[in-house]
């Protein structure tokens, strides 16, 4: 039997998943000018549009979000065994609270929760996905936990930027953005779905992954002004009396705060403050036997870039730090990082760059900490498999044990 290598990060999506005005802002193209023949035949043109990204994979990253969710899946799927991946956890984005016209996407987000649910079926024991909580839908908390119990959901995602603060009694006293204006009033609403969530988090033992850094999607009222409007959403300090009101909450501050190393000096020093924030919380409310807060490396391109050197320095300091190595987990982001880097290219930047033991804890101790009480596998995932694909048990992956009738990673 071997320990999993684990994947915390990535999307499963297409452009039938998003409103259209939120994909013009993620692919920085309109939907249909990306999928006009003209267009796609000028990638040599487009490519020096987003810096970085390269013909082959710009050209791979149109097909994604032009392809089928089921393509996609499997596309990606087959990603992951090229970057000896055995465990990803697809993140879902539900942008349509997002959108300042409240747009639907072709795909309403309760029907995405059903096909990516539909792809744990077809790739048991590889898929655990995280449902997207938003408290200003007015079934948050009910879509969130039907997913969790009975579609094979083992975690949520949350995305403050998109346009509301994820503490509740903030919610309910001032409004979504945390300051008074016309339009913000106080929102009950949204402070209970707020509240509902942590609970049941708390309860059941539920990983969260929050989005933390200036990059990312934003809801489109607030694209032209992050700095004022969807920059001190993400703040890490945010999180503080959530953390202390609800004592046993799971968190993951996806991307450590962000690119650390940017030239743009006004997000290098607030990436920098959260990355500091994030480890204060982790001194905070970890110990060596069990942590609750998590901090995870999707869409670290600067370690596959110029500065990498400084980087894996850094990096390796706390994976040999006899606290915070606990504590890092592995992510890639794709597909989001797709127009420039295939999986296995960004897998293999960390991987030859760390030692054994480095790597172990980085793909595989961590993660497992994270994601799963115990290393125990939900029940709720076990029923899911049993009642609709009872083929998973024939042949258990050498990652996965069972024991006294419950199912363990390594």
């Amino acid at each position: 039997m071997s320990k999993a290598r684990i994947n915390v990060h990535c999307h499963i999506f297409n452009y039938d998943f998003i409103p259209d005005d939120i994909s013009k802002l993620l692919s920085r193209f309109p939907e249909k000018l990306s999928k006009s023949k003209i267009f796609q035949k000028s990638f040599s043109i487009i490519a020096k549009l987003i810096p970085g990204a390269k013909f082959s994979r710009l050209k791979a990253f149109f097909h994604i979000y032009n392809s089928p969710i089921q393509v996609v899946s499997s596309e990606y799927a087959a990603d992951t065994i090229n970057a000896n991946l055995d465990i990803y956890t697809p993140l879902l984005m539900n942008l349509e609270e997002a959108s300042v016209n409240k747009g639907k996407a072709q795909i309403p987000y309760q029907k995405q929760i059903d096909l990516i649910s539909d792809e744990v079926l077809k790739h048991p024991w590889r898929i655990f996905p995280f449902v997207m909580f938003d408290p200003r839908s007015q079934t948050a908390f009910k879509d969130c936990r039907n997913a969790l119990e009975t579609k094979g959901y083992v975690g949520i995602k949350m995305y403050p930027a998109i346009g509301y603060h994820p503490d509740p009694d903030i919610v309910e006293q001032i409004g979504i953005y945390g300051f008074e204006d016309k339009e913000h009033l106080p929102n009950k609403h949204a402070a209970n779905q707020l509240r509902a969530l942590y609970t049941y988090c708390n309860q059941h033992h539920i990983p969260i992954t929050t989005h933390v850094t200036p990059g990312g999607s934003y809801s489109t009222d607030m694209h032209k002004n992050r700095e004022k409007y969807a920059w001190p959403l993400t703040e890490v300090s945010n999180w503080n009396k959530v953390l202390s009101d609800y004592n046993a909450l799971k968190v993951n501050f996806a991307h450590f705060g962000g690119n650390f190393l940017i030239n743009k000096k006004d997000e290098r020093i607030l990436t920098k403050t959260w990355q500091r924030q994030i480890l204060n919380l982790m001194f905070m409310y970890n110990t060596k036997e069990k942590g609750r807060i998590f901090t995870d490396l999707s869409f670290h391109d600067m370690a596959l870039g110029s500065d990498k050197e400084t980087y894996f320095k850094f990096l390796k300091s706390l994976l040999n730090e006899t606290f915070y190595k606990y504590y890092i987990l592995f992510g890639t982001d794709a597909s989001m990082i797709s127009h420039t880097y295939s999986e296995k290219e960004y897998v293999e930047g960390f991987k030859t760059r760390l030692t054994a033991q480095e790597n172990e804890l980085l793909f595989s101790d961590n993660p497992a900490r994270f994601l799963f009480e115990n290393k125990k596998i939900p029940d709720s995932y076990i029923d899911l498999l049993k009642k609709h694909s009872p083929l998973a048990f024939e042949k258990l992956p050498d990652y996965i044990l069972f024991n006294e009738g419950e199912y363990y990673l390594v």
